[in-house]
């Protein structure tokens, strides 16, 4: 078993979600059982972690740790803090092939604290007996009186998450007009010519004019929208639309007519088009909203986050919303510099909060925060106002009526 282990993703498989992954130790396709069984238990099977993509980057860091346990001589079964602070250092100042640049602390956290989660697992189920365990593992029923005397807390070996200098980026109003306008068209309003699909357009202004993440985005279904009538002389009124959240927790968003409208048009045009291509092909229709389009390889499957977030970033650069960056090759150490977006898919969500803000003091609502918790499923207002309070001030004008007014986009 010296070629390392590899990921393998379900796509149909009885008794696994699709999209759940297993670790395999290659070239001899033996399952890893005691890394698949923790994914299985501790992420797939739990309702809290129900993000396919949760369940792979889980899996890829397991994965990398353990593959490089292999390049260092040393048995997972036995490795310790010592070995955990070795892997560390190294990623501490290896280049990333994917960004060109060292890997952030977020990335270098998200690598270890999986690792560290699966010794805590394995130690509850016998399966390893060395120093790698967080303070929860310590507490572990399965942990003995005297060995709570003698380990110590791995996760202490985490680096620090280096603040961010601007963490929140919404896009300014003249961005977000530059922006979509390269995503393409919105669905009843395309103008005579254009011929680009609605779909990148559409799904962006469910990030700005609602508020969803791109999670959510993609766990919308059309069976929702199918009893709905917007009213086209109300196009700023709101109707609820259900959508699922962090921890797979519904909660009802305020969506407003146009955006109803839009969506309905997709869904009779564009996507009915693209459903058509997938059944020719043998693929029955998929449960959510968006879909690959007619242009894709595998037309009316679902469409993938990765992919939006590619188009995003595209987007952005062709709209000039970009900054230069050095990115280094990790083959060759030559340093060349590449264009960067300015703005993520997230942004779109931070644009609503800060919009939002705004509209609810100009219509005079005294609370605004409480809309803006409600609409974007945080538990606390705490939560809403510590992470938006020092932006709302970089925009305005007071007193617009409709978040498309506001953008300009009326």
């Amino acid at each position: 078993m010296n070629g390392g282990v590899a990921v393998h993703i379900t796509r149909d498989f009885g008794g696994l979600k699709v999209g759940q992954p297993s670790l395999f130790w290659e070239p001899e396709q033996l399952l890893f059982e005691e890394a698949t069984a923790f994914l299985n238990d501790e992420y797939c099977q739990s309702g809290s972690r129900s993000s396919p993509r949760t369940w792979k980057n889980v899996a890829s860091a397991l994965m990398f740790w353990f593959n490089w346990c292999l390049e260092a001589n040393v048995d997972w079964r036995t490795a310790s803090q010592d070995d955990l602070i070795d892997f560390r250092d190294g990623l501490s100042t290896a280049i990333s092939p994917v960004t060109g640049d060292t890997y952030s602390s977020g990335t270098i956290i998200a690598y270890m604290q999986p690792v560290i989660a699966f010794y805590d697992y394995a130690r509850r189920h016998k399966a390893y007996f060395g120093d790698i365990c967080s303070a929860d593992g310590l507490k572990s029923k399965s942990a003995s009186e005297e060995s709570l005397g003698t380990l110590s807390d791995a996760s202490r070996l985490v680096p620090s998450r280096r603040a961010k200098k601007n963490a929140i980026r919404p896009f300014q109003t003249g961005e977000l007009r530059k922006f979509l306008a390269v995503l393409g068209p919105s669905a009843t309003e395309r103008e005579v010519g254009d011929l680009r699909p609605s779909r990148d357009r559409l799904m962006a202004d469910w990030g700005w004019a609602v508020g969803l993440r791109l999670s959510e985005i993609m766990t919308l279904n059309p069976y929702q929208f199918l009893a709905m009538h917007p009213d086209g002389e109300s196009p700023f009124s709101q109707q609820a639309v259900e959508v699922i959240g962090k921890g797979n927790v519904a909660r009802n968003v305020a969506v407003p007519n146009w955006l109803i409208a839009d969506t309905l048009q997709y869904m009779q045009g564009e996507r009915a088009r693209t459903l058509e291509l997938g059944r020719k092909k043998g693929r029955r229709a998929p449960k959510v909203l968006f879909l690959a389009g007619t242009r894709s390889p595998d037309p009316g499957s679902p469409f993938t986050p990765r992919r939006f977030e590619t188009i995003v970033g595209d987007a952005c650069i062709f709209a000039g919303l970009m900054r230069l960056k050095q990115r280094i090759d990790p083959d060759t150490g030559i340093t060349t510099q590449v264009s960067v977006a300015n703005h993520c898919v997230h942004d779109l969500r931070h644009t609503y909060a800060v919009y939002t803000y705004w509209i609810e003091v100009g219509n005079g609502n005294s609370e605004p925060w409480k809309v803006i918790q409600a609409q974007l499923g945080h538990e606390q207002m705490e939560t809403t106002i510590r992470t938006y309070l020092k932006f709302v001030q970089l925009f305005g004008p007071r007193g617009q009526q409709d978040i498309r007014s506001l953008v300009g986009l009326e």
